[in-house]
């Protein structure tokens, strides 16, 4: 399938998730977006995980963790 230009686009391996996606919004309300805890509503769904905590150095090459809740209760790092 071919995703239309701007969609969210995404490759993982068993250590590393990249992924990308266009926004509507500047680069200055994106990284606000994401330093508050508004980020753990719409990460994830009910019926597969919930983030419940997440840490991110957000620059170029920073690094990020993130502890998710599954449906079934487990907690695991993502």
């Amino acid at each position: 399938m071919i995703l239309p230009h701007g969609w969210p686009r995404a490759m993982a391996n068993t250590e590393t998730v990249m992924a990308s996606a266009e926004l509507p919004a500047s680069p200055q309300q994106v990284v606000t977006a994401l330093l508050t805890s508004d980020v753990e509503r719409w990460w994830g769904s009910a019926e597969t995980y919930r983030m419940i905590g997440w840490a991110a150095d957000l620059r170029v090459g920073g690094s990020w963790r993130v502890i998710v809740r599954t449906a079934d209760g487990r907690t695991l790092p993502a």
